[in-house]
């Protein structure tokens, strides 16, 4: 198109400036739209994580309780073994105390 006589012609160096700044104007658009669909996957990502850590913590947290049952099974088999023990001891001594009189009574 061309311009009436009585309007000013475009200056050049104000066309290329135009152009310029449109296309930098562009390309920050192209590459705001890639961070966004970015931040979009990592998001997704993190919410998997997130998901998987929930997991691991419901498992980890079953396990300290099977741990803790173990730990109070073990515990008692202790005081039975410790009760087991002392009943021994008093047989053995109880026995060493009848061979005793049995040859006090022998003589």
């Amino acid at each position: 198109m061309i311009a009436p006589k009585d309007q000013p012609q475009p200056d050049k160096n104000a066309l290329v400036r135009a152009r310029i700044t449109a296309l930098a104007l562009g390309l920050l658009t192209i590459i705001s739209l890639l961070l966004l669909v970015y931040a979009y996957i990592q998001k997704a990502e993190a919410e998997k994580n997130m998901r998987e850590a929930l997991a691991q913590k419901q498992l980890y947290e079953q396990c300290q309780l099977e741990n803790e049952k173990a730990m109070q099974a073990v515990q008692e088999s202790l005081r039975m073994a410790d009760m087991e023990r002392a009943r021994a001891e008093e047989n053995y001594l109880h026995s060493l105390q009848e061979i005793e009189k049995t040859k006090a009574n022998r003589k």
